[in-house]
């Protein structure tokens, strides 16, 4: 088993992804205010 491919196939999400998730659980942005794209 390669250890280091396993790590970096379960690398932590990126920004869009992040972006998308918030999206899913809090579209309404009742709890965290979405913060404009740099």
């Amino acid at each position: 088993l390669d250890i280091s491919r396993v790590q970096g196939e379960t690398s932590p999400p990126t920004r869009d992804e992040l972006y998308i998730i918030h999206d899913v659980l809090d579209p309404e942005q009742i709890f965290v205010p979405k913060v404009k794209k740099g």
